[in-house]
């Protein structure tokens, strides 16, 4: 890529947009079917992240 500078620009439209297509693909997934992102594994790792922060003193709810 560094040695034919002029191929820069297509390269980083071509990677820009696989990132941007990824995104769209996960972002279908997650509206075809919202209840595969709430696993036990990370409602585990939240509560034992919000058990912290209420031991710290850090407010548990967002935004407040």
């Amino acid at each position: 890529m560094y040695q034919n500078p002029k191929t820069i620009p297509t390269e980083t439209k071509e990677h820009l947009a696989k990132r941007i297509q990824k995104k769209k693909d996960e972002l279908k997934k997650i509206y075809n079917s919202p209840r595969d992102i709430f696993t036990t594994e990370k409602l585990k790792k939240w509560g034992a992240v919000q058990v912290v922060k209420l031991f710290l003193g850090i407010p548990v709810v967002p935004g407040r």
